[in-house]
């Protein structure tokens, strides 16, 4: 069973964050991340400032980061709905190969690989600089991603609500 525990430790994983960047982002204690990761049954309450930080640093829905229930994000429900609406289906697909080529151009825009460092970037680099240039293109990866995601949450919203509006 997944719990709020693992589901916050996986998303801040998934997104290359320490506890520490993680507490500094939800202005949050160090100490209230590792109380949260750590022992099961501790959970901020659902309507806390704690747990509506961390969902929007997330780009996910306060209440499945709780509880696991409902739909991971807006972007999910979309999908979802994608399934019965034809507008929704396209608007999945174009944002696939949108974000795709976005990503690349993004990439390409500022000269940085879509890969991590190849042993030739690495060349005459300390491990201490090689680790630091490995944490600095994670963290880009991450930006992009949270960008990604905050697009991706706008968009399905308003075709969401767009939907409900046409009484789709």
């Amino acid at each position: 069973m997944c719990t709020f525990a693992k589901r916050l430790k996986d998303l801040r994983i998934e997104r290359g964050l320490t506890q520490e960047k993680l507490a500094n982002l939800a202005d949050i204690s160090v100490r209230t991340i590792k109380r949260y990761e750590e022992k099961e049954g501790k959970y901020p309450q659902e309507s806390s400032q704690s747990l509506r930080n961390l969902a929007e640093i997330f780009g996910v829905y306060s209440t499945w980061l709780l509880t696991g229930k409902g739909y991971k994000n807006a972007w999910e429900e979309l999908q979802e709905s994608a399934k019965t609406s034809t507008t929704h289906k396209w608007v999945v697909e174009a944002r696939i190969k949108a974000l795709n080529e976005l990503k690349k151009d993004i990439l390409k825009y500022y000269h940085l690989p879509d890969t991590p460092l190849s042993s030739a970037d690495m060349e005459g680099m300390t491990h201490a600089q090689w680790e630091q240039a490995e944490k600095e293109y994670s963290l880009l990866n991450v930006t992009i991603n949270n960008i990604f995601n905050y697009m991706d949450m706008a968009v399905a919203n308003y075709h969401i609500r767009l939907s409900d509006m046409k009484g789709e």
